[in-house]
This record gives structure tokens, C-alpha cells and sequence, in this order.
């Protein structure tokens, strides 16, 4: 029985993937000759993606459009796709050249071809972007209809099947199609707004040899952070903050706005990059500057006024809820900001926030 436990899961897998096995399903000739020549639908883009007969044996690697797994080609096959216009991405697993990001248009006809090359290591995938002219190429292939259920073919020739009844535009509108307007892709550059609270962490500091009294929240907080994502996740950039910290001197009747300004390097790592909701950590180091300004004053203390500075570092976590181009999200972060002057007198801006705002994605 416990062996029966171990091995029965296994089995199922087995069978799992025997199920998903399938021969190549090609079109017919009107299926063929109809979608080798379609003109874009009006406000859409058309994609092909084929594979000249030379262009290798068996099945190809899986093909992925705007993440979405189309499947797998064989030599001699093309497949097509309708998009809304928008932001394109296309890769093939296992091709360390050749994946493709760009914003395609409505009306244009856009192709890619798969060039599979036996090498010492093992079959190579390459993806190539084919200008108009080579159209021509799908002549000499066939529509694979099922890709997504190839996955390994014979080397020999494969015999095709009866052409379909069915119209070969009825057939093109039932075939899912992944939408560039809520399909998720996560490279690429961003651009951040952020409003929200932001708590100090010291409230009362000794400046001058007098103690003061800060606000436990600091005013007008916001920042602004631009980024580039990469495919796995991880984005590089830079981030400005900005918050006003408030103080008066015990025993006195004076105020003091401390205005504060961080330029700091971040690094983040983006998780479930294709999904709608996306979590996040990150950390971040650069300066920290603060402008100090008497705004109440009490004759019997001398005024307090001039710059600090310092090495600055922020630690953050966050969830992103992301469409294709926007997103908007919530963000805690720990700032450490222990400033000083060059006479030695510090002010500490540390403290936490709590921001949200909203995510452009480019």
C-alpha cells in the first residue's frame, strides 16, 4: 500500500503527459490559403509565427506571446494570431537570441520565424523578426491548428488530414487570442507616483544643546521613482523622496519646518511577474539632505538654521495590482536618515512610510 502511495502520483503524471501528446492537426487547403493572405482586421494587428521545412527536425521549443504559451511548431507549420494593438512579446524557450518586446499597430501584418540548428550541445532555438517581404515564406507551410498539444513529432513526414469543413474565418475568431490590452509583461521601464504618511522615528533630539520637540508625522510626503524591470523580475533605478519635519524647543515658543529631500539606487524584486497582483521587496542607498527654517521665533533662544547631510538607505516591501500599462499599489518602507552638519550637530529624519500611488509601465 505505501508503495502503491509513492508510485501512483508518478503514474498519474505519466499519464497526464501521454494525454497532452498529440499529432500535428494542419489546415486545409482553403483554411491555408486564406490565412497565409489575411489582412489585418481593422484595429487589430496580425501575427505569424512559422518554421521553414529546412529549419530543423521534430518539434520546436514552445513558443510564448505576451506569456501566453502558444505551443509548438514543426518544420513546415505556421500559426497566427490577432491582437489588439499595444505592447508585443514574443520568445521561444531555450533561445538566448532573438526575443522580441515592441509596440505593435493596428493594421500591420508582423512575422517571426523559428530556426531550429543541431549543435554539439544539442538543438539550438533562434527567433527571428522577418520583414513584409518574406510573407512568401508561408507558401511553402502549412496551419498547425493545434500547437499547444504538440509536444514531440517523429522526424519522418507526417501524413496531413481531410481539409476542415469549417470556414477558415470562423475558425480564426474561436481560437483563443491573448490580449495585448490585460495581457501582463514584465520587462521594461516604469515610472512611480507615491503619496502617503510618513512617521519619524525620534521625536525628541537634542540640537544646540536644547531639546526639541518634533511632530511624530512628518508633512507632505510624496516621491517619484523611476525603474527598469527586467524578465525575471528584478528592477534597477533611482527614487527622490520628499517630507517636511516639524520641531519646537521645549520651554519655548518657536517652530521649525526641516525640509527633507532623499535621492537614493533601488533594487526590487517583482514576484508573480505575470499576474495582476505582484508583490514586492526591495532596498535602496543614496544621500539624504535636510534645509533647516525658522518659521515662529521666541527672542529669548537663538534661532536655529542651515544643512545637514548623509548616507541614506531605505528597506521597503509592497503589492502592485498591474494591467498591461498601469498599476496601482501599496508600499511600507523603513528610511534611515541620521544627518549632521559640519559642526557635528545631527538631525535624525528617520522613520517610516506608508504610500500608495500609481505605476506606468512603458
Amino acid at each position: 500500500m505505501k508503495v502503491l502511495k509513492i508510485t501512483l502520483p508518478f503514474f498519474l503524471l505519466f499519464l497526464s503527459q501521454a494525454a497532452m501528446s498529440a499529432e500535428p492537426v494542419f489546415g486545409g487547403s482553403t483554411e491555408n490559403k486564406y490565412l497565409r493572405e489575411i489582412p489585418a482586421p481593422k484595429g487589430k494587428a496580425v501575427v505569424y509565427v512559422y518554421q521553414r521545412e529546412t529549419d530543423g527536425s521534430g518539434a520546436s521549443p514552445t513558443i510564448w506571446l505576451n506569456n501566453y504559451e502558444i505551443g509548438r511548431l514543426v518544420p513546415g507549420s505556421f500559426t497566427i494570431w490577432q491582437l489588439a494593438p499595444g505592447k508585443l512579446t514574443l520568445r521561444v524557450d531555450g533561445a538566448e537570441a532573438g526575443s522580441f518586446s515592441l509596440i505593435s499597430e493596428a493594421g500591420k501584418i508582423y512575422l517571426f520565424r523559428v530556426l531550429v540548428t543541431q549543435t554539439a550541445a544539442g538543438p539550438k532555438a533562434q527567433l527571428m523578426r522577418m520583414p513584409d517581404s518574406y510573407r512568401n515564406d508561408l507558401a511553402a507551410a502549412q496551419l498547425l491548428k493545434n500547437p499547444r498539444d504538440v509536444t514531440s513529432v517523429a522526424a519522418q513526414p507526417i501524413a496531413k488530414p481531410a481539409e476542415s469543413a469549417a470556414v477558415a474565418a470562423q475558425e480564426l475568431e474561436k481560437t483563443p487570442m491573448p490580449s495585448s490590452k490585460t495581457t501582463i509583461s514584465p520587462g521594461g521601464m516604469g515610472l512611480i507616483f507615491k503619496l502617503g504618511t510618513f512617521t519619524l522615528s525620534e521625536e525628541n533630539q537634542t540640537i544646540l544643546s536644547n531639546t526639541r520637540n518634533f511632530d511624530s508625522s512628518a508633512s507632505s510626503p510624496y516621491a517619484l521613482e523611476a525603474y527598469y524591470q527586467f524578465d525575471s523580475g528584478l528592477a534597477l533605478g533611482g527614487e527622490l523622496i520628499s517630507y517636511t519635519a516639524n520641531f519646537s524647543t521645549v520651554g519655548f515658543n518657536d517652530k521649525y519646518d526641516v525640509d527633507v529631500l532623499l535621492l537614493l539606487a533601488n533594487a526590487k524584486q517583482y514576484f508573480r511577474t505575470q499576474s495582476s497582483l505582484q508583490p514586492y521587496l526591495g532596498a535602496g542607498l543614496g544621500v539624504a539632505a535636510t534645509d533647516v527654517n525658522v518659521t515662529t521665533v521666541d527672542a529669548g533662544i537663538d534661532p536655529v538654521s542651515g544643512n545637514t547631510s548623509s548616507i541614506a538607505y531605505q528597506i521597503l516591501a509592497g503589492v502592485e495590482y498591474r494591467s498591461s500599462s498601469v498599476g496601482v499599489f501599496g508600499e511600507v518602507k523603513y528610511i534611515g536618515a541620521d544627518t549632521e552638519d559640519k559642526a557635528g550637530e545631527k538631525i535624525d529624519v528617520s522613520g517610516t512610510g506608508i504610500f500608495g500611488g500609481v505605476a506606468f509601465h512603458f
